[in-house]
């Protein structure tokens, strides 16, 4: 194992996190609420902020696990290149990042990015700047449900950018939630092909893996839609 390199990657993990932890906060947990019900169903204000940043911790520590992962893969996914380009899919809110980089704080020397929202100026690694180039979002929204954190949701290009394997390791998640903006309309064999990708993936160890369709509302319907899956797991 190169231990400088799993250094910087960590490193570059640290990065990430304090911006995530900014984006909670300014946003005001609002964008967790897809963790728990939304902040008018809570019996009080104090048991929400309570949930809600357990759910922050939580989505945090998915995130690191997965980073930590990459950084001992020797494979594309184990490079700084890759895992500061995934690092920078993964965000509460979207922003926007100027073509050339603003110096603010003279003397510091800290390349700053604007806020989508609120245009405040933020500090932000290098390696992050590579995605949100007009405060859009990648494609794929994969969310993680009924497992411990109780919800995870993580952004990706392309399926094979998770590990669904390692997932269930963390989580022991019972239902997946996959949504892809640039897949027009869910049909049957689509929707097929991409149980088919997470059996194997998931069944990479010799377990037995069941994925079946939790419901068919939004099949062959045009427009993004969420699809959900249940998942069992017998495990070898």
């Amino acid at each position: 194992m190169d231990k400088e390199f799993v250094k910087k990657a960590y490193e570059l993990y640290l990065v990430w996190e304090k911006v995530y932890r900014m984006e909670a906060k300014e946003c005001d947990y609002r964008t967790l609420d897809w963790v728990y019900c939304p902040k008018e169903g809570r019996e009080g204000e104090k048991k929400y902020r309570r949930d809600i940043r357990a759910a922050l911790k939580g989505q945090i520590e998915f995130i690191k696990h997965h980073v930590s992962l990459m950084a001992i893969e020797p494979s594309e996914r184990g490079t700084l290149g890759y895992i500061g380009r995934f690092l920078s899919m993964q965000h509460l809110i979207g922003r926007k990042v100027p073509r050339k980089p603003r110096l603010c704080r003279p003397g510091q020397g800290a390349q700053y990015e604007r806020n989508f929202l609120s245009g405040k100026p933020r500090p932000v690694g290098e390696e992050l700047h590579n995605y949100f180039p007009d405060g859009g979002r990648p494609p794929i929204a994969i969310s993680f449900w009924g497992g411990s954190p109780v919800c995870a949701r993580i952004y990706v290009e392309e399926l094979c950018d998770i590990d669904f394997e390692d997932s269930y390791a963390y989580l022991y998640f019972q239902t997946i939630s996959i949504s892809n903006n640039s897949c027009k309309t869910w049909t049957r064999k689509r929707i097929k092909e991409i149980i088919q990708h997470i059996k194997e993936d998931m069944e990479f160890d010799g377990d037995k893996v069941k994925i079946e369709l939790e419901d068919d509302r939004g099949v062959n319907k045009p427009g993004s839609h969420e699809i959900s899956m249940c998942c069992s797991v017998k495990e070898i």
